[in-house]
């Protein structure tokens, strides 16, 4: 059976998002410091995590942080970035697919953070 002759196909996805925020005493980056994406779907084993209340879960990612030009002018005057703090917004993503085309529909399900307690850093300019 050709791709052309398949029907379409559709699947939903659940999207955690945690993207870190750098600030300087209390100027926050523009810009993200990086972002770690987790996806997840009930009908793929082991994708999915219910946490009870009281219950929690540590995500490790790996990546380079980034300033934004903002926090980089401050760094050079003398006021360094010195705090990150995370963001975890919980999407629920429904794509079709057809032969010809794709789309992806994305609904926000659960913000479960907008601004948890920030994490002291240091930062060295080479």
């Amino acid at each position: 059976m050709g791709w052309s002759s398949r029907p379409a196909q559709k699947f939903a996805y659940l999207e955690l998002q945690i993207t870190l925020w750098i600030a300087a005493r209390e100027q926050w980056s523009t810009h993200t410091g990086g972002a770690v994406t987790l996806y997840g779907a009930n009908d793929h084993a082991n994708t999915m995590l219910t946490l009870n209340p009281g219950e929690w879960v540590r995500v490790i990612g790996k990546g380079h942080l980034a300033l934004g030009e903002d926090l980089v002018k401050r760094t050079l005057l003398g006021h360094p970035a010195d705090h990150v703090y995370a963001q975890a917004s919980l999407y629920r993503e429904e794509t079709l697919i057809t032969p010809t085309q794709s789309a992806t529909a994305s609904r926000e399900v659960c913000l479960a953070q907008t601004q948890g307690q920030s994490v002291p850093i240091q930062l060295a300019i080479p």
